[in-house]
């Protein structure tokens, strides 16, 4: 063998050959087998790195598809269209039900062409029943005492001193907005009551003014009145003022003990004791529209009648009257 030449390496039967190809493989000759000695071919380490197994991907469990849903414009559409079929079939009967309504009504005729006739009804015989006489008794009338008789009220006053309007304006010319007219620190009824006068100061009287007029009865009594009202004297005095008041002044021949009996019986009840400006002693009833003067052996009654206004505007004046009642000494 020249010596250039590698020696031949015979391998054992049982080696397999290097699988892969493209390896190099290097023999390596330690120095004590060169030159005949047999060597050994030393196989280069390949380290193989550790193969993962991939795993087949695994397969998503797919969900169960739902149905796509339909668009539902036409689902919208079909149930417009079965209501509009509905509300026609209700129009229609409705239609129906007001035409069979009308038609089944009754015809009216016309009155005017044709005259109206009827019938007079078969007569029926009944039993006569004799009428049953009936005994009226005659109802008892009663009459009123007064006919004009009508719950009162007082009249308005403005001004609260004491004087309607109607006194104030008809009678004394004062002011019905100011209760004190002549601004003397007395209100204006206060001294109406006392027979002054009260557009005037101190000691202007009523009589003083003209306002009011002295009536003497029979010679012995006399009594201030307004001068404007009418006078007329009878069995009584009747004055009548300028809106159809009336007063009546008349001589009873009973005490003041028998018409407070008098009134006992009657159940009137609300009858005060009073005294006059000249001393006398008086009955006057809760409403100051009837008063009883006594005078020596004499009683004398005043009273106030509205007639059917059923207003007192004349309070005030008709105090003053009974307050100026007095006997001729």
């Amino acid at each position: 063998m020249p010596e250039n030449e590698m020696p031949r390496i015979q391998l054992p039967p049982n080696t397999q050959k290097p699988a892969t190809t493209g390896d190099s493989l290097i023999f390596t000759m330690p120095s004590e087998y060169r030159h005949g000695a047999s060597g050994t071919i030393k196989q280069k380490e390949v380290i193989s790195t550790p193969v993962k197994k991939t795993l087949p991907p695994e397969k998503k469990k797919e969900l169960p598809k739902m149905p796509a849903q339909k668009p539902s414009g036409k689902r919208v559409t079909l149930i417009s269209k079965k209501l509009i079929i509905v509300g026609a079939i209700v129009i229609v009967g409705f239609a129906i039900a007001g035409f069979i309504l009308v038609k089944s009504l009754p015809k009216q005729e016309d009155i005017s062409q044709e005259p109206v006739t009827t019938a007079r009804p078969p007569q029926q015989t009944e039993e006569v029943i004799p009428p049953i006489e009936e005994v009226f008794e005659e109802p008892v009338i009663e009459e009123p005492s007064d006919l004009f008789t009508a719950p009162v009220s007082p009249g308005k006053d403005s001004d609260s001193d004491g004087l309607t309007d109607l006194e104030e304006t008809l009678i004394y010319g004062t002011d019905s907005r100011l209760p004190d007219t002549d601004a003397d620190g007395f209100l204006d009824g206060n001294e109406v009551f006392h027979g002054y006068h009260p557009k005037g100061l101190s000691p202007l009287t009523l009589l003083d003014s003209k306002t009011v007029t002295v009536f003497t009865w029979a010679g012995n009594f006399f009594f201030y009145h307004p001068t404007t009202w009418s006078l007329e004297e009878t069995d009584e005095i009747r004055l009548e003022s300028t809106t159809g008041e009336q007063f009546y002044l008349s001589l009873i021949d009973r005490s003041l003990e028998d018409v407070t009996e008098e009134f006992q019986r009657e159940g009137i009840e609300n009858v005060y004791t009073s005294v006059t400006k000249q001393g006398y002693q008086m009955l006057i009833t809760e409403d100051q529209l009837k008063a009883y003067v006594e005078i020596g052996e004499r009683v004398y009654r005043f009273r106030y009648d509205t007639g059917i206004k059923g207003t007192v505007d004349y309070l005030q004046t008709f105090q003053m009257m009974l307050n100026s009642f007095s006997f001729f000494e």
